[in-house]
């Protein structure tokens, strides 16, 4: 059954194979010189009223209806490749195969855990890090050679962090050092003593043929 249009701008047509059981609306690409309506604005009109019209038949939209599919087959993919690999569970999947007489809570057992991967990898989620690495890396393939990569890598940025750490404790202290000694220089000064009108005018005199940097005080000069 084909539904009427209320806005003039939409001509009606038969299209075959339409959704929903109605006649589409088909949108002249002409100038509808008698309403002065633009293209784009009919085009406009048309989105809203198919928009509008496959919402009624379908219950939500054609839009709402593939965002909702997509999301449903993402989410299976996603359990499907969890239910796969056995480097993807958390800490409280991995706790339901723990042994219960040695971690009696699974708060005891979490934090075992990330003490463990800490220690061996360097960071609480040892997984996480391996996949990031998948595209760094040219022999790091999967998960667990991820892991074993990075338990490498996070043994020598320990011992590197180790030696760098005394490094900058060596170089702070001697930069502190030297300041104080610097201070204490400049807080005693050089010893000058006022110029003498002549020797004023004698050393501006030479401070014009001195250098940068090197012309000097025609007030006062050292003793």
């Amino acid at each position: 059954m084909a539904f009427r249009m209320k806005n003039p701008v939409l001509k009606k047509g038969n299209v075959k194979g339409n959704y929903g059981g109605g006649a589409m609306p088909m949108v002249s690409p002409m100038k509808d010189d008698k309403n002065k309506t633009t293209l784009r604005e009919k085009l406009t009109a048309a989105g809203n009223t198919i928009k509008e019209t496959i919402g009624e038949n379908r219950g939500g939209g054609l839009l709402s209806h593939v965002s909702d599919v997509y999301k449903t087959h993402k989410a299976i993919e996603r359990a499907k490749r969890a239910k796969k690999s056995p480097y993807t569970k958390s800490y409280k999947e991995a706790y339901k195969n723990a042994d219960k007489k040695k971690y009696k809570t699974e708060a005891e057992f979490v934090k075992a855990a990330k003490a463990y991967n800490t220690k061996k990898y360097g960071t609480t989620e040892p997984t996480k890090e391996a996949k990031k690495m998948k595209n760094t890396y040219k022999d790091v393939t999967d998960v667990k050679s991820g892991k074993k990569k990075l338990a490498g890598i996070k043994s020598y940025s320990d011992k590197k962090e180790v030696e760098n750490e005394a490094s900058t404790k060596a170089f702070r202290a001697k930069q502190a050092e030297n300041t104080a000694n610097k201070r204490a220089s400049d807080a005693k000064g050089p010893k000058t003593k006022k110029r003498t009108k002549a020797g004023k005018i004698s050393t501006k005199v030479a401070n014009i043929f001195r250098g940068k940097g090197k012309k000097k005080d025609p007030n006062r000069k050292e003793v």
